[in-house]
């Protein structure tokens, strides 16, 4: 599904000639999952929350600025909103519908469980969520420390003892059917497992580079990706696709042994790629992302990971 499709799809929704239903629930964590409650609200509660975040859609999912990537692309840590297809490899929300319909009605004395806010929007039978995260001001105990308060047309001030809920001018994705839309990778690793999907990707890359026999040593790649940090893992994941991947094997060498740029950072013994060093295996991941572009209007080379492919001839 193309950008214009997600976009076509949530102006279906959040249409300003037609007025959309939302829903609010709470998101709490069970075990290794999640489960959505219910929140009654009034109707102007429900107004002024729709209002808030339809502004947000609007101005982070919509504007023609806002540019969208594919998942495997986090590496490049751009301003982007990027798109995740659900499946058997990793799909949090694949029963969020399920859960929305079966969900009982929230309460007070489950405050501290909270973990985010689902949203659904609605018109008819067309429907969307989207996710707030809760972080530390979001939730407020009554019975956590002396708060006053004084009322609009009143002169004094008078015990606030009510618990205090927050809804904030940002979501962190949307889910449209099986897709999900993300401007937060950091939310959907810390409390959707989204650090299991990185993995997944990147030891499936790795078994594509295995199977291609150009590399002396897969085991210190393999080592770099089960480091803590996910930084190599994500640099794996994104050049899964990569077209270096699908040149010939004998083809590839003689070109890294002829182009100053890639040989002098990667070194060629007994027909492989020399990576015994961490170093080593860093290099190779700038040559299986073709890193290096050369310039045609100033002929000056440079280190790129980020790259857009441009179609057509000039």
């Amino acid at each position: 599904m193309q950008r214009a499709e997600f976009i076509s799809k949530i102006k279906n929704i959040i249409n300003a000639n037609v007025t959309c239903g939302i829903e609010i629930y709470a998101c709490l964590k069970k075990n290794k999952s999640f489960e959505v409650e219910k929140m009654i609200a009034m109707d102007q509660v429900k107004d002024e929350v729709k209002a808030l975040l339809i502004g947000v859609i609007e101005k982070h999912y919509l504007s023609d600025e806002i540019e969208y990537d594919e998942v495997l692309n986090i590496s490049d840590n751009k301003k982007a909103v990027y798109v995740l297809e659900q499946d058997e490899t990793y799909a949090p929300f694949s029963v969020l519908d399920e859960k929305v319909e079966k969900s009982i009605c929230f309460s007070d004395d489950k405050l501290d469980q909270v973990m985010g806010f689902v949203f659904k929007f609605n018109l008819n039978s067309k429907k969307i969520f989207a996710y707030q995260n809760a972080y530390s001001g979001t939730k407020v105990r009554a019975n956590k420390g002396l708060r006053i308060i004084r009322n609009r047309g009143e002169e004094k001030f008078q015990i606030f003892d009510k618990n205090l809920i927050k809804f904030d001018e940002r979501l962190e994705f949307l889910i449209i059917e099986e897709t999900i839309l993300i401007r937060n990778i950091k939310v959907l690793q810390s409390k959707f497992n989204f650090d299991r999907y990185i993995r997944s990707m990147a030891e499936k890359t790795l078994l594509i580079i295995e199977n291609l026999e150009i590399v002396s040593d897969i085991n210190k790649m393999k080592e770099c990706e089960g480091e803590e940090s996910l930084t190599y893992a994500k640099k794996l994941m994104k050049i899964k696709n990569s077209p270096v991947l699908r040149m010939d094997r004998q083809v590839l060498l003689e070109k890294i042994s002829q182009i100053p740029r890639y040989s002098s950072i990667i070194k060629i013994e007994e027909g492989k790629i020399k990576t015994s060093t961490k170093k080593d295996a860093n290099a190779l991941l700038k040559m299986l992302n073709d890193d290096y572009v050369k310039s045609i209007l100033t002929d000056q080379e440079y280190d790129s990971p980020s790259k857009i492919i441009l179609e057509g001839n000039i």
